[in-house]
């Protein structure tokens, strides 16, 4: 007598899933960093990843994409949201975990204001302020550091701005004021 063809189950399915995949810039990484603010970073970069999906356990991620363009939309609960340009050569690493990736990139927020008065320079006038954002450490909880240039000034203006901006506390007004 044959056998009785048997009712196939999910238990017959099993498999591990391994990619090893080179990024290109032709594919563009949106990275939900804070979903209830709208923290978001998208980007174009490249670099090698690889997937580990297995039938059992965890998934990983290991890899590196060197960012070359984008954006960081940056929020401060409900007082900002400004969208910085990424500087290129910034990094987003994974070492297994996909959610302990480490970043380390800059970004810039250009905006005009009058640094006149705030300098004390009466023909300081309108000046193009860029706001420097640098963001290190785990993806979902950097550590940001904040500077403010004047990339088109006088180097009177650039002194009296770096002086300014040598106190944390008046740094972190300025920035505040300007975004």
């Amino acid at each position: 007598e044959a056998p009785k063809p048997r009712k196939r189950t999910n238990d017959d399915f099993s498999f591990d899933v391994h990619l090893d995949l080179d990024v290109t810039q032709d594919v563009l990484a949106r990275l939900i960093l804070d979903e209830t603010l709208g923290d978001v970073i998208e980007a174009r970069g490249s670099g090698p990843i690889q997937l580990d999906v297995p039938w059992v356990g965890d998934m990983a991620l290991r890899g590196s994409l060197t960012l070359d363009r984008g954006t960081y939309l940056f929020t401060l609960g409900n007082l900002v949201n400004k969208p910085f340009s990424l500087v290129p050569g910034g990094t987003i690493r994974w070492t297994g975990e996909p959610y302990a990736a480490q970043m380390n990139l800059t970004a810039r927020y250009r905006t005009r204001a009058d640094a006149s008065d705030y300098l004390g320079l009466p023909d300081a006038g309108r000046q193009n302020i860029d706001v420097g954002l640098r963001a290190t450490g785990p993806l979902f909880q950097p550590q940001l550091a904040f500077d403010v240039a004047m990339p088109n000034a006088g180097e009177v203006a650039k002194a009296a701005l770096s002086s300014r901006m040598s106190y944390a506390d008046e740094r972190t007004t300025q920035v505040l004021s300007l975004l």
